[in-house]
């Protein structure tokens, strides 16, 4: 076994300050600073249902829409989705990433490699599918890390009013054998 000192250790280690977090993500790691900056904000923002208070940090820094801001990953627009109560930040979001000419950054992935779809579907957030289907109707069969649609993921967590949207716009993508569909059993 081969014993690494301390002091062998420590040039190889980031210096942490007490404010700092370490998130582990199975065989990755993100140091993130735990201060209180634009993101953290954004963040908050986003569960709130708060688009004035962040409104102008987008405005000043339209990239700040479409990046990943926290721990895991994840863009405003997929924290606020997954809220399934921030739907006029959501409306506001898209509206601005649409209009600013970055309708592909809608669809940035998380760590898991889930987009703002998979969450919708995920919490049953209908209002928001709404939204962003009309952006891209076939990031309906985009799959995360794991191998699920948005349609698989509406099925798993049996939200049947999503479901029930999500097959009327998309009966034509889902794949059928002899007149049956597997999305149709929930």
């Amino acid at each position: 076994m081969n014993m690494v000192s301390s002091s062998d250790n420590d040039a190889c280690s980031p210096k942490l300050n007490s404010s700092d977090v370490f998130f582990e993500f199975g065989s990755s790691s993100v140091l993130r600073s735990n201060k209180n900056d634009a993101s953290d904000d954004v963040e908050e923002a986003a569960l709130d249902d708060d688009w004035d208070s962040v409104n102008q940090n987008f405005e000043q820094d339209p990239e700040l829409m479409t990046k990943q801001i926290n721990h895991l990953g994840e863009t405003p627009l997929i924290i606020a989705v997954g809220t399934n109560l921030s739907h006029r930040f959501v409306q506001n979001l898209v509206e601005h990433i649409v209009t600013v000419g970055d309708a592909d950054e809608l669809w940035v992935t998380s760590y898991g490699g889930s987009n703002a779809l998979h969450n919708v579907a995920k919490v049953g957030n209908t209002i928001d599918a709404k939204l962003l289907v009309v952006q891209n109707l076939d990031m309906t069969r985009d799959q995360n890390h794991d191998g699920y649609t948005p349609l698989a993921l509406v099925v798993f967590h049996g939200n049947q009013e999503t479901l029930d949207y999500l097959l009327t716009v998309t009966m034509d993508l889902v794949p059928e054998e002899k007149g049956s569909s597997l999305y149709t059993v929930v």
